[in-house]
């Protein structure tokens, strides 16, 4: 086999080599196109419907917050004022068995507290004058819940009486509410399903199967009741009320897709 010959050869290997990967290049891209295409169809034969779910549960847990502040020349008085009632806070919320672990501190803070004196001005511009510090803030702000619901009328009046300030709710809520949640996206789905057969039927279709699931996230409505500290200071030996609970509202919102034929 002469010099020609062995390059001719050569030649049509690597034209053979090029045309199988040519071949197989272009029997993806068909299948590619077939997809897309089944894909588009399938789109266009679907239909999403969206529906609602509710359900109620007794709140189990009162959660109410309050501060204690505590204005003061030194930021060691107003410290110490703020740790002695803190003492007196937690023994009685101990005293009324409250768990530790459902007492949580969510603010601690000192801030300067300034006077800006009132200068006169008969120039322009009018010279600043540096304000004073009188005196420092002391905060502390708590969390609480009381899992014996029906007495944190007791809880929040005994409160009053330690003079904390920014005394809120009770705000009633449900502990360990993933079954109620479960519930209302259950209604919803139900729902969901009722309205797309209640389609199917007015547009003579069938409903074939579920493509797509989508659920907004599940929301709770109640009406927290806001107390001021100073309601709360009753006289001695006054009983305090037992404070309605109500039922708290979960709502579930899902976009159910199906395939139509």
């Amino acid at each position: 086999m002469n010099h020609s010959q062995i390059f001719s050869k050569k030649n049509l290997q690597w034209i053979t080599i090029f045309l199988i990967i040519l071949s197989v290049f272009f029997f993806f891209k068909i299948l590619q196109t077939i997809k897309d295409y089944r894909t588009g169809a399938m789109a266009a034969n679907q239909i999403s419907v969206t529906g609602t779910g509710e359900a109620f549960a007794v709140p189990n847990i009162a959660e109410i917050t309050f501060s204690l502040d505590k204005e003061a020349k030194t930021v060691k008085e107003a410290q110490d004022f703020v740790n002695t009632k803190t003492k007196e806070v937690l023994d009685f919320l101990k005293a009324k068995n409250v768990a530790e672990k459902d007492i949580k501190t969510i603010n601690d803070s000192f801030n300067p507290q300034y006077d800006y004196p009132n200068v006169q001005c008969f120039t322009y511009p009018c010279p600043s004058s540096a304000p004073v510090i009188r005196g420092y803030q002391a905060t502390r702000s708590f969390s609480v819940k009381v899992r014996v619901v029906d007495t944190v009328g007791e809880i929040s009046q005994g409160l009053g009486t330690i003079a904390v300030s920014n005394l809120a709710g009770p705000n009633f809520v449900v502990d360990e509410d993933d079954t109620v949640k479960m519930e209302a996206r259950s209604k919803a789905i139900a729902n969901a399903k009722e309205k797309a057969e209640q389609i199917a039927k007015d547009l003579d279709i069938d409903l074939k199967r579920v493509v797509s699931f989508y659920e907004d996230q599940p929301y709770m409505t109640a009406q927290p009741m806001m107390m001021e500290a100073k309601s709360m200071d009753m006289a001695a030996g006054s009983s305090a009320p037992v404070l309605p609970k109500g039922e708290n509202k979960y709502t579930s919102t899902v976009t159910v897709t199906f395939e139509i034929k």
